[in-house]
């Protein structure tokens, strides 16, 4: 059979060569999109119960059944320990029963607190989760704290850490993440707000953990709860020692309105000293975490809303003698405290797209 070819074939061959290259550039293009799409998707989708399966199993064996799997993976899901969730009140978790929760929106940040000791000047650095832990480690070798959360260096038992606090200064780490979950089914909003101290405060009072709210967005009704739990250790010379989980659990808020949620709770502190029977004993807490929340819905009396905003916020108390603030959110989202002047205030943001 007899060649056919075209006019200026070798020019017809380069241009099917370009053309060529071209349609596997956009097939790739096409493929990359097609990827990061779907990793979006699955990561904002709720992860099948086997993520969690070793802790479901947990609950289970600690007296939870078959039919609240779907629950507890909710739970997980939100950020909720085992203990939390064991500890959480029968009424609050059939709120969390067969809903459907997707994360809109998550911030997450750690406070490194600096106090002269001599002057009482305070300086709050904000770390990020990349680029934390090279300065709180840093901070416990130079011995600038000297009480870390100890499970969080369980790779590091090979570095000499010193015991001798900083005389002059002490240095407190906070993590505090805000997060809104939204549920389809609902058509409801959840705030959450989480702490956990990376370190214990010296100062062990009465502190305030709050949640405000943009204007487009209005809280339901009895729809709050906190929880604040601390490690417990006891020693004592006429029973031993034991360790335990000790909580502190709201659901009526100490100050609630249009514009935020607050709750005020004492921090477990150490004591010592000798019982009736002229026993010594030693009590020390630990691991000092919580959280609270709350549900919304999209207050549309400003129109139609195309974002809403969570202000969570972490109250601190530094005072020798301790007070009762007094929690009011007067406009904004904003927490507004009386003595705010003694307290340590650290914030995070949670913004979303409304549906």
């Amino acid at each position: 059979m007899k060649k056919i070819t075209f006019g200026g074939g070798r020019k017809m061959n380069s241009i099917i060569k370009e053309v060529t290259k071209k349609s596997k550039l956009f097939v790739f293009i096409i493929c990359l999109m097609t990827l990061i799409s779907s990793f979006n998707t699955v990561a904002l989708a709720s992860p099948s119960p086997k993520g969690h399966a070793k802790e479901i199993k947990l609950l289970i064996d600690e007296g939870f059944t078959k039919n609240d799997e779907q629950t507890l993976n909710n739970l997980l899901n939100i950020g909720f320990s085992v203990d939390q969730i064991k500890n959480l009140p029968s009424s609050e978790f059939e709120k969390f029963r067969d809903l459907d929760y997707k994360l809109v929106s998550k911030t997450k940040k750690y406070y490194r607190i600096m106090i002269d000791n001599k002057t009482q000047k305070r300086n709050i650095q904000v770390f990020t989760e990349g680029n934390y832990f090279k300065q709180y480690l840093k901070d416990i070798q130079t011995a600038k704290i000297s009480n870390p959360v100890n499970n969080e260096l369980s790779n590091y038992t090979t570095l000499s850490f010193s015991t001798t606090p900083g005389i002059n200064n002490s240095t407190y780490w906070m993590k505090l993440e805000t997060d809104i979950y939204y549920t389809s089914s609902t058509n409801q909003y959840s705030l959450y707000n989480f702490f956990t101290w990376k370190t214990t405060p010296n100062y062990r009072l009465e502190d305030v953990l709050g949640i405000g709210i943009s204007s487009n967005f209005s809280i339901i009704p009895y729809s709050s709860y906190c929880s604040y739990s601390a490690s417990h250790y006891h020693y004592d010379t006429y029973n031993g020692s034991y360790t335990t989980t000790n909580y502190i659990n709201k659901s009526t808020p100490d100050s609630t309105g249009q514009g935020g949620i607050g709750f005020k709770f004492d921090l477990f502190n150490d004591a010592s000293g000798s019982g009736s029977e002229g026993y010594r004993f030693e009590d020390k807490y630990t691991s000092h975490q919580g959280y609270m929340y709350f549900r919304c819905n999209l207050n549309l009396n400003y129109g139609s809303p195309t974002y809403a905003n969570a202000f969570g916020s972490y109250n601190h108390q530094e005072k020798t003698f301790a007070i009762s603030p007094v929690i009011k959110y007067p406009g904004g989202g904003e927490i507004s405290l009386t003595y705010q002047s003694d307290f340590d205030q650290v914030f995070t943001t949670a913004q979303c797209t409304v549906y």
